[in-house]
């Protein structure tokens, strides 16, 4: 399931949820499991409507290969979608709102993409760039700005250099369910073990000291 599917479930699911509790006299608010049980989603009044959030994902990668990082807010108004297609590597704090991510794509850090913006494949975007809405952008360019502006192509070093760095985050759920251990937490600090501050000072400290 892709995330751009497993918003449309949690949507759907909004609506069995009023369909079912209307007849039940129930509330369709609170925290809902979606149906696969790989989400789930808060629902909550809104312009005397009902609005749904993904407030968990079992997976941060879906099986297409994209990458949503953390603090990532992927949201649309009524009618646009949002699409990430296969490889889409979305940065820390980026905001995508209605947009269209291309394969292989590699948006920055708090960058921000309005609705119905087509980012095409293999474009880099950089951090804090701003693409306004209905903006579209042809495959493999360099955006950066506020507003955003193509200053360079990617090159074919560039897309190898982006496609293995979001190859090791596809590894990583892999890695961690192979790795974890149940352990016993600690009781009490161990005092032979050194403070960490006592390894690291501040710049001001440092260069005053």
């Amino acid at each position: 399931m892709t995330f751009n599917s497993i918003i449309r479930a949690g949507i759907v699911a909004a609506g069995v949820l009023v369909a079912a509790s209307a007849g039940a006299n129930a509330s369709p608010l609170g925290l809902w499991m979606e149906q696969s049980e790989r989400a789930a989603i808060e629902v909550t009044e809104c312009g005397g409507g009902l609005c749904g959030r993904i407030v968990w994902l079992r997976d941060q990668n879906d099986k297409a290969g994209c990458n949503v990082q953390e603090n990532c807010t992927i949201h649309m108004f009524p009618g646009v979608k949002v699409v990430l297609n296969t490889g889409a590597h979305i940065g820390h704090g980026a905001i995508i709102h209605g947009a269209m991510i291309g394969a292989n794509c590699l948006v920055g850090m708090n960058a921000v993409l309005m609705d119905n913006v087509v980012l095409g494949e293999g474009c880099i975007v950089g951090a804090l760039s701003f693409l306004p809405a209905d903006s579209i952008w042809e495959a493999r360019k360099v955006i950066v700005g506020n507003p955003a502006r193509v200053v360079k192509d990617v090159s074919d070093e560039m897309l190898a250099w982006k496609t293995e760095g979001t190859k090791l985050y596809q590894q990583l759920p892999a890695e961690l369910h192979a790795t974890l251990k149940e352990c016993e937490p600690l009781r009490e600090v161990d005092k032979s073990r050194p403070p960490i501050t006592a390894r690291y000072s501040t710049w001001n400290e440092r260069k005053n000291g």
